[in-house]
């Protein structure tokens, strides 16, 4: 997306006007473009038009492909079309379109001008062969490959003068990419990984490229770079999801042509052996193509589901999102998969003389104390002043090497956490940040997810149809998850989960905890206690929980647990719906009931609140044990009550250390609240040390009716000097 290359310069009428569509279907027309010099090729070698129609259409078709076309635009998807042209006009001795065909195709992205550059020298070694044998030489193809010779000499020149000038290496880390993470650790493919990417490259054209002798030695660039490097975008699976392979296809394509001459020449049939090819990468087209039916199944998984945007609705809420940001602002930090925010100004670098090397200011390239390299090695602080996030794209985790060790999720999760930036738009998960900004968003689109039973995973439960099925759990020491995942994503808000269950043949003992989790289930978001006698046999029945969510979380888990069941436990999916938006300040928190604890007094109510009734010395909420940095804060707890009386009389604690120590404590008497609706009771906690393992608790003395903890918020006024 940010590379070195030429054909930008091509493309700048349509890419200044921000018509990034326009720019995809100009991208598959080229590729697709590529099958007409192909055709005339094979047509004009093998003499047969059938032939020629079963290799164009095997190039269609050819899986490999289709990362170069997948979701974003690459420099590198111009190339097939462009050296084909080359090769096509030579072979009809027509010199000057080829010519220029060669030298586009050397401007796609540097080094891609190596390979027209191997035709030159090859053209050249022939040319002096036929010399010496006494066969007449053409003057003009001498001068034609010379004038290639003499292009790649004047690039290569220049961008070397331009690189080292920046005190890079730019071929070295074009090859190797040494400091490339994967999932942010060091990344070394296995030598088993490095030779099937080959074997899939070459398998579906049924080895037949190796068979020329011409074509394998621009083959074997790309062979290197596979053998050598540390970057897994080089190597299986990734390699076939992204643009790299259109810098090898043409050659397999061209080797393929000219292993079925070969074919010929040896006295066989070459229709069947070319039909046999377009059957073979047809079948693994099936499996490997991103709209193959059994794509899903394979390592190299497009992730049509989440990887790119559902349909046009979602696409038009990320341009509603860009859209937000003024198009003059350089201080935007997003991420790799989001061209829609360029072009703009890049004015971070005033003191650099290589404008055009600056880069946007993705993850991977902004260090974690927010600056940022210059092309001339110099350092600047690049605060941005806009954040937008998708948390459902894999570039959402991408980071590079310290101090570049910091991705979007991080990134976003400490901005939002200080208070600093708030939520200016929301859509369907995207969300942009605003720095300064600390009022209701503008602009949100609520996030609506559903997750069946096959998208939940479970060791004990069986999985009958749509529904997983868990019958007869014996008696266990501790609770035994009976499903968990999806291990998705989500940011702040207020959101509704619902377990759609059924049972049959309950006990009055079972009982089934659910619980909401982030980071794999080390951050608790929420959980709630569900007795079988609340649950109706043979009917499904949903069960809902509010939970919200302060920041960003990845790998989030619905789970469902029991220490026995005693009869059959059905769930058939669980939905996710947002039903507001993070709050304003970032600093703020926000305990829904489900993330405070209930005791053998209290329980979840079927309206999401804690609920105890006539009850006497007894703890009926408790948790959820955080940590609290020394300042002034407001604390409210949000309780209801029916049939109080002044006589009722309850205690909001806060405490630390496990309830070892007492921060504050507060009664309150039933007439205090409203019988109708939630009553906010506020009091200001002045913390002058650090405290861990903070809990509010709510403990009644004595209490007839029936008391509700709804919410408990905590608000930061100020930082204690």
């Amino acid at each position: 997306m940010f590379a070195f290359d030429g054909i930008s310069f091509l493309l700048a009428p349509i890419s200044s006007t921000g018509n990034y569509p326009a720019l995809l279907v100009l991208q598959t027309i080229v590729i697709s473009g590529a099958i007409f010099p192909l055709y005339g090729i094979t047509r004009q070698l093998l003499k047969s038009e059938k032939v020629a129609l079963l290799v164009a259409s095997s190039y269609l078709l050819y899986f490999p492909l289709a990362g170069a076309n997948w979701f974003d635009v690459h420099s590198e998807a111009f190339f097939p079309l462009f050296f084909l042209l080359g090769v096509y006009f030579y072979t009809n001795s027509r010199l000057k379109p080829s010519l220029l065909s060669f030298l586009i195709s050397g401007m796609v992205r540097f080094p891609f001008s190596l390979f027209a550059g191997i035709f030159a020298v090859l053209l050249l070694i022939g040319q002096l062969d036929s010399r010496q044998r006494g066969k007449i030489v053409t003057p003009s193809k001498t001068w034609f490959a010379i004038a290639i010779v003499a292009f790649i000499a004047v690039q290569s020149a220049s961008f070397y003068w331009f690189f080292s000038a920046a005190s890079l290496s730019p071929l070295g880390h074009i090859v190797t990419k040494p400091d490339y993470l994967w999932l942010g650790e060091p990344f070394s493919p296995s030598l088993s990984d490095r030779a099937f990417t080959l074997i899939l490259f070459l398998a579906p054209l049924l080895y037949l490229p190796l068979l020329s002798k011409k074509w394998i030695w621009f083959m074997l660039p790309f062979a290197y770079v596979v053998s050598t490097t540390h970057y897994w975008g080089y190597v299986y699976p990734k390699v076939f999801t992204l643009q790299y392979p259109a810098g090898f296809i043409p050659f397999l394509f061209l080797g393929l042509i000219d292993g079925l001459v070969f074919m010929q020449r040896l006295k066989h049939k070459v229709l069947p052996i070319a039909l046999v090819v377009l059957i073979s990468v047809s079948a693994l087209a099936i499996v490997f193509q991103p709209y193959g039916p059994l794509n899903a199944i394979s390592l190299i998984d497009f992730n049509r589901s989440n990887g790119a945007a559902k349909n046009s609705t979602i696409y038009q809420e990320f341009e509603h999102l860009v859209g937000l940001i003024p198009r003059d602002n350089s201080y935007v930090l997003f991420q790799n998969n989001m061209p829609q925010l360029l072009p703009r100004p890049l004015t971070y670098c005033p003191n650099s003389p290589y404008q055009s090397l600056v880069s946007p200011l993705i993850p991977s390239l902004v260090t974690y104390d927010f600056r940022f390299k210059c092309p001339d090695n110099s350092f600047v602080s690049v605060m941005p002043d806009y954040v937008l996030t998708d948390p459902y794209s894999p570039w959402f985790n991408d980071k590079g090497a310290e101090p570049y060790n910091q991705s979007m999720y991080d990134f976003a999760r400490a901005l939002y956490s200080k208070g600093n930036y708030g939520i200016l738009a929301e859509a369907s998960g995207m969300l942009l940040l605003k720095r300064g900004y600390s009022s209701a968003p503008s602009y949100f689109v609520p996030l609506r997810e559903d997750y069946s039973a096959r998208q939940l995973a479970t060791q004990i439960a069986n999985v009958d149809g749509t529904a997983l099925n868990v019958t007869n759990l014996p008696t266990q020491a501790h609770d035994l998850v009976m499903w968990y995942g999806p291990y998705t994503s989500i940011t702040p808000g207020f959101y509704n989960v619902t377990f759609w269950v059924e049972v049959l043949n309950p006990s009055p003992s079972d009982s089934l905890q659910l619980r909401i989790t982030g980071d794999s289930g080390s951050i608790s978001l929420g959980s709630m206690l569900v007795n079988a006698t609340r649950l109706r046999p043979g009917v499904w029945l949903p069960l809902t929980m509010t939970f919200y969510s302060d920041s960003w979380y990845k790998g989030v888990e619905f789970t469902g647990s029991a220490n026995s069941w005693n009869g059959t436990l059905l769930l058939r999916h669980v939905s996710l719906q947002q039903i507001a938006p993070g709050l304003p300040d970032g600093t703020d928190m926000f305990f829904t009931a489900s993330r405070l604890a209930t005791t053998s007094a209290s329980h979840i109510g079927d309206d999401g609140s804690i609920q105890a009734t006539n009850d006497s010395e007894a703890l009926i909420s408790y948790g959820p044990y955080i940590t609290l940095q020394p300042g002034t804060y407001d604390v409210t707890f949000s309780l209801g009550a029916h049939d109080a009386t002044s006589r009722d009389l309850v205690q909001l604690q806060v405490t630390a250390g496990f309830a070892n120590t007492y921060l504050l404590r507060e009664n309150v008497s039933g007439s205090e609240l409203s019988q109708n609706k939630l009553t906010q009771v506020s009091f200001t906690l002045v913390l002058n040390t650090t405290y861990d393992h903070i809990e509010f608790r709510c403990f009644v003395f004595n209490w007839a009716g029936t008391i509700e903890v709804s919410h408990v918020t905590l608000h930061k006024l100020a930082i204690s000097s």
